[in-house]
């Protein structure tokens, strides 16, 4: 996910839009069982790793950062890992994969500074995506679908502090723009294949609240336990076939070892946190995708020793 820590056509009636408060419902859930996910290719094993998205085919997408930043698509433990044309400095950093595995979307920076390109890779070949609204700071994929519908976001500044989120159909572009008052920056994360958008916004306090559009109606999440102070709160940054949706919780401002994020999904009604076991010695465990089986995807963060972090990335399947 980009600025937080992430087709059948969508049809969005923007002006019909009805908001519905959700009340947070708390359930016990399922019980996970947490797999460590390590890349391996071309006889190089990272796990300094962060996946974003996994599909129904249980198919992960995500960066490996072991020999600069990488893509891989990890397929039943086979690893394929790919670049973005343009150089060992350009940064490759997917964001997406489709339910069917044809598409993905992948985002790219010079050493992580400066602008942002998006891009579709299909085939093994990549098309550039650039929202003609973008300022200086660029545009950002985060997800696609099976009708290759792409949801993200654009910046509109010099810099990375204010964004919309964006619609692309056929590489028409649409600004999304969300009915609530309080909305100041807008980013949508992921569609489904039912046209579902799943994504954030924060409020004039800089606080996170996660939101769901389905149809003509927009749901605003706020999962159990949220921060409220600034850039605290929540986000939604998966939201399945089947209603099923997933993301983080920010509880509070403070150093990794204390446990400021963890992870949520949202499933047969119910909460569940997600949070790898204390076995693997990690904090901060983010959910970043979810798929219709209930699987979660995402990573962790683990300390080599002193100051020494680096990301570790996980799956939990239900029990």
């Amino acid at each position: 996910m980009s600025v937080v820590s992430r087709a059948i056509v969508v049809c969005v009636a923007i002006g019909g839009l009805l908001l519905m408060w959700l009340p947070p419902a708390v359930g016990a859930g399922s019980s996970y069982s947490y797999t460590q996910i390590d890349v391996s290719a071309a006889k190089i094993t990272c796990d300094d790793t962060v996946i974003n998205s996994i599909n129904n085919r249980d198919v992960m997408l995500g960066t490996e950062y072991c020999t600069a930043s990488r893509a891989f698509v990890d397929r039943d433990g086979h690893d394929t890992i790919f670049r973005l044309p343009g150089g060992s400095h350009l940064d490759t950093e997917p964001s997406g994969i489709s339910n069917n595995g044809k598409y993905i979307v992948v985002d790219g920076q010079h050493n992580y500074t400066g602008r942002s390109t998006a891009y579709l890779r299909t085939n093994g070949k990549f098309h550039k995506l650039t929202d003609p609204k973008a300022g200086r700071a660029g545009t950002e994929a985060e997800a696609v679908n099976n009708m290759k519908e792409i949801v993200g976001l654009y910046f509109t500044g010099k810099g990375q502090t204010h964004y919309h989120g964006f619609i692309d159909r056929g590489g028409k572009f649409r600004t999304f723009h969300l009915r609530v008052k309080a909305a100041v920056n807008v980013a949508i994360i992921d569609v489904n294949d039912n046209g579902e958008l799943a994504g954030y916004y924060q409020d004039k306090h800089h606080r996170y609240h996660g939101f769901i559009v389905d149809g003509t109606r927009t749901h605003i999440i706020n999962a159990p336990g949220a921060g409220r102070g600034s850039d605290l709160g929540t986000s939604v940054l998966s939201i399945a076939d089947n209603g099923t949706y997933c993301g983080n919780v920010y509880l509070r401002h403070g150093k990794a070892t204390k446990n400021t994020l963890h992870g949520y999904i949202h499933r047969d009604g119910t909460y569940q946190t997600v949070v790898v076991p204390h076995s693997f010695g990690g904090h901060n465990t983010s959910a970043s995708s979810c798929n219709d089986s209930g699987e979660v995807a995402g990573n962790y963060a683990y300390n080599l020793g002193g100051p020494d972090w680096e990301d570790i990335s996980y799956s939990a399947t239900p029990a």
